[in-house]
């Protein structure tokens, strides 16, 4: 899934290492689209809210349908499709 049109909420956001970073803390419970999400790249999405942001590359992604798990080499991001 490199882009999607549809739209997610981020519910939840773990670090792997370290803590939470204020960023984190920003953009949890934003509506967000995915505009590159592969593996191996760095995640970037983008928020209405907010405007467009990136990650770390990304680990490992989970599509559950209607929750997506994004892991990347610092933290889990939890969205829930809206």
């Amino acid at each position: 899934m490199k882009e999607s049109p549809d739209k997610y909420m981020i519910y939840n956001i773990r670090p792997v290492v370290g803590n939470l970073k204020p960023i984190h803390r920003n953009i949890l419970e934003l509506s967000v689209q995915t505009r590159l999400l592969e593996k191996g790249q760095p995640w970037v999405a983008y928020a209405e809210d907010y405007g467009a942001f990136h990650t770390s590359t990304v680990v490992d992604i989970v599509d559950n349908g209607d929750d997506l798990c994004i892991e990347t080499a610092n933290t889990k991001y939890f969205l829930k499709k809206l």
